[in-house]
């Protein structure tokens, strides 16, 4: 049995492209994309010093069928109110 346990966020629709992205993965992503998040807590071994470590996200296009893998940081930069390149909204379930 792994370790890991993986988290995985419903989905979420793009809708809006509020500005544009040199970031060649996020370059195509467009209006109605649907997309989703994920991330797995698994054990770190820390530096000598008890180091911390970056936590790593994977947003999946499920339109398009692409993933990119972004700290936490940044992941949350490319989706934020005040700066993010994206707006998205949870998709209606029917």
């Amino acid at each position: 049995m792994s370790d890991a346990i993986e988290l995985v966020s419903p989905t979420y629709v793009i809708t809006a492209v509020k500005r544009k992205t040199r970031a060649r993965i996020f370059e195509d992503w467009r209006v109605g994309d649907e997309i989703r998040f994920s991330t797995e807590m698994v054990p770190k071994a820390g530096a000598s010093g008890g180091g911390v470590y970056a936590s790593y996200f994977a947003a999946e296009n499920l339109t398009q069928g692409t993933a990119v893998y972004k700290s936490q940081t940044e992941m949350a930069g490319m989706f934020s109110d005040w700066r993010g390149v994206f707006e998205i909204k949870p998709r209606r379930r029917p």
